[in-house]
């Protein structure tokens, strides 16, 4: 696909065309139907990396506001992360941003809030790659894998039909049966809350909800950090014994 036949025009076989995109000669000259399909997979493919490198590039020199170190250069992979504010445009590593909206020391409306403009936003989005507030199709774009993300991950509370859900159709997880069958739970739960003047109050608290999805994004987040961490002890251990590891580890993980 990528030589040259010494027969040329003499040779028996098909030598496919020359493809623009890829440079492969791999477009069969009598098939269209494989021309177009090559072509139309080529392009979309050579799209994805142009993105990826784009994306790349806008986020390897962005500085997280709180820690102010450099993102992408992290030494764990967990921590090479950006948290997204959907409302502002200010840049924060996920692990300091989740730290600040969960601190016991200020008020919920400021933790809410971004902590260099106070712009409020009801929740983070982890990002591998930073994504700027001047293309908003992007940040939609990411907004919307995030909670497709979330809606494969099943809801804590229905727990397959023998729990209650209290955020309704509102929560963003799956609600599920056991066979698989998707359940509509209805809308959220009204809570009751007396007000200043003793009056009763019905309402619907979404921050309960972000504050729900975030803890446990947070949890998830810390469980694969640890991961991380104990495998990359568990090389480096390997490198300095690399003849007795073996029989070591298995010593050791009896014992524990």
């Amino acid at each position: 696909m990528s030589g040259k036949c010494q027969l040329g025009p003499q040779c028996s076989y098909i030598h496919g065309l020359m493809c623009e995109v890829c440079q492969l000669a791999c477009l069969h000259p009598y098939d269209g139907d494989q021309r177009r399909i090559h072509k139309e997979e080529c392009t979309k493919l050579m799209e994805a990396e142009m993105e990826h490198s784009f994306a790349v590039a806008r986020s390897k020199d962005k500085v997280c506001g709180i820690c102010m170190d450099t993102v992408m250069e992290r030494p764990l992979a967990s921590q090479r992360r950006f948290g997204i504010l959907p409302n502002c445009a200010h840049c924060f590593c996920l692990n300091c941003i989740r730290k600040w909206r969960q601190s016991k020391q200020f008020e919920n409306k400021i933790i809410r809030s971004c902590p260099e403009c106070r712009t409020q936003s009801d929740f983070v989005i982890p990002s591998r790659y930073w994504v700027d507030d001047k293309d908003m199709e992007d940040k939609d774009k990411l907004l919307l894998s995030y909670q497709l993300a979330l809606s494969d991950k099943a809801c804590k509370y229905f727990k397959q039909g023998e729990g209650v859900c209290p955020f309704g159709n509102k929560c963003f997880y799956l609600h599920a049966l056991p066979d698989g069958t998707k359940k509509d739970v209805g809308p959220p739960r009204r809570r009751r809350r007396f007000n200043a003047d003793g009056e009763l109050q019905l309402y619907l608290d979404n921050m309960v909800l972000w504050d729900f999805i975030e803890e446990r994004e947070h949890r998830l987040e810390l469980l694969r950090g640890s991961i991380q961490t104990l495998l990359l002890e568990l090389e480096l251990e390997d490198l300095a014994d690399e003849f007795y590891f073996a029989d070591d580890s298995v010593s050791e993980t009896s014992d524990l």
